[in-house]
């Protein structure tokens, strides 16, 4: 919708007069005499309203990257933010750049409400402009160095760029159903098959059965029934959904809940996964787990998320569990290095101990079946015992929630 006010200007007065007029998306050309001026005011394009903003073209800081590491560090860089309302609208509003002139593209993703229990994000204005959250650029910064980065915020600007053709659906056979999705060179498979549309493989083209890290990534919880422990998927009511594209990555929401059972009713237990794809091949992936309703006390056990990663015939993966870091070699998707890290591990612990709340302990195990060419990768909490005093005493609290956080990368140095 576009609103025209055309103002007439004779010698001997001066009067305007209002047109509101819908164009369509073609050029449009207006023909006038010599006497006639034309003052056009642009309300709306394309159906997005025209945003207010203050007269000022941008908002400039500046900041620090630091690699106070004793390694190298080239990838992703987290410059965290908090934007007033109307100040960012856009990942196109967003200017980076360096020193050296190096412009980087940018990329804003929101944070959750810092207690995950709320299950909110303050990452938007009501006004839809960005609030809290992260600006990522890709970066390389040498070991002890920093880099001085110039940030520059625009209020508007309108984009209308296709950065993802978001997940494609294909479904040769219901055993074999997937969503597919490509970020940079590399197409990422979800398949329902070993986790209920977890992050099962990294293909180097679309349905690629040879070359492909099969990496089989999908949330897990664990309850006991008659004596025995139960690890399963979230299964019920799974959707998976784009919630963010731009320049640098795509982020995949997958959200499930539990399938009922002799323990649960379904729906008790919430797992929400982002997978943040970026385009050079790094995805990193942030899980998190929600009781929505009271447990009892000797029900849950453990949230996790498990992976099986099979590596090719004749290579061995290097890994550590107390480094919780793996790498295996001789992919045929990516460069050829696949890596797997995890990075946040979350249960409970009290400080006065078990008498004042439960301690629910976290752990990572790698496990190597050398003869089926997989290591295995489990991240999160889980109880090593079913007489733990906390498992037989404590309860699961409505809305307690665990995260989980860890990065791949199928294009490692």
């Amino acid at each position: 919708m576009m609103c025209i006010f055309i103002t007439e200007v004779p010698m001997y007065r001066v009067y305007k007069t209002a047109y509101l007029a819908k164009l369509s998306a073609e050029p449009a050309t207006i023909s006038v005499n010599d006497y006639l001026t034309i003052d056009a005011d642009i309300l709306f394009y394309n159906g997005i309203s025209r945003q207010n903003t203050d007269n000022n073209p941008f908002t400039r800081f500046v900041a620090d990257v630091v690699n106070d590491m004793a390694t190298n560090y080239s990838g992703p860089v987290e410059l965290k933010v908090s934007f007033p309302a109307g100040m960012v609208f856009g990942h196109n509003c967003i200017k980076v750049s360096d020193a050296e002139g190096n412009v980087f593209d940018a990329q804003f993703s929101a944070d959750d409400f810092v207690n995950l229990r709320f299950q909110s994000t303050e990452g938007y204005h009501p006004d839809g402009s960005f609030k809290t959250g992260a600006v990522w650029i890709v970066d390389s910064v040498s070991a002890g160095q920093k880099n001085i980065i110039t940030w520059m915020f625009f209020g508007y600007r309108y984009d209308d760029t296709i950065y993802s053709e978001g997940l494609e659906y294909y479904a040769p056979s219901d055993a074999l159903k997937r969503y597919n999705i490509k970020v940079g060179d590399l197409y990422y498979r979800f398949g329902f098959a070993g986790g209920a549309y977890g992050l099962t493989s990294i293909d180097a083209a679309k349905n690629d059965d040879i070359n492909r890290i099969r990496c089989t990534l999908s949330p897990q919880h664990r309850y006991v029934t008659a004596g025995a422990q139960v690890i399963e998927y979230f299964t019920y009511n799974v959707t998976l959904k784009v919630i963010n594209t731009g320049p640098l990555f795509t982020e995949i929401e997958r959200t499930g809940y539990n399938a009922a059972s002799a323990v649960y009713a379904a729906g008790i237990i919430k797992a929400t996964t982002r997978f943040r794809i970026f385009k050079n091949g790094i995805v990193v992936v942030k899980n998190m787990v929600t009781a929505l309703e009271d447990i009892p006390v000797g029900k849950m056990c453990g949230a996790t998320i498990s992976s099986n990663v099979i590596y090719k015939n004749g290579t061995t993966p290097a890994y550590s569990g107390t480094a919780a870091a793996a790498i295996t070699t001789g992919n045929t998707a990516g460069n050829g290095r696949f890596s797997y890290l995890p990075t946040i591990v979350n249960g409970d612990i009290h400080r006065d101990g078990t008498s004042a709340g439960p301690t629910r302990p976290t752990g990572i195990t790698m496990t190597n079946a050398a003869s089926e060419f997989t290591l295995g990768v489990t991240t999160g909490w889980q109880y090593s015992s079913l007489s733990d005093y906390s498992f037989l005493n404590w309860p699961v609290e409505k809305n307690w929630t665990w995260t989980i956080e860890a990065w791949l990368n199928a294009s490692e140095n």
